[in-house]
């Protein structure tokens, strides 16, 4: 039996969805995938002008590639929509 919930227009199954902005660890769910629209990019963030990566296999996901700079993205993960930030 397969369970499904919607939420936020996105399905969250057994092998869950991620909407924009959550990050999850590859370690407790190696199934993990994004919802439709949105890019599982590496957690990394800025400090210092530089780019500092999580010590886990951990992922955000994020609408890159839009040309907007939106939720959640920054010059490391996503440098292509923040170019003017």
């Amino acid at each position: 039996m397969l369970l499904t919930i919607f939420i936020s227009g996105c399905v969250h199954e057994k092998n869950a969805r991620y909407k924009e902005g959550e990050m999850f660890n590859l370690f407790e769910d190696p199934k993990a995938i994004c919802c439709e629209g949105l890019t599982k990019v590496v957690g990394s963030f800025p400090e210092n002008q530089q780019c500092i990566a999580p010590t886990c296999p951990c992922f955000v996901c994020i609408k890159c590639g839009d040309r907007e700079y939106g939720k959640d993205e920054d010059l490391c993960n996503c440098p292509e929509d923040c170019h003017k930030k």
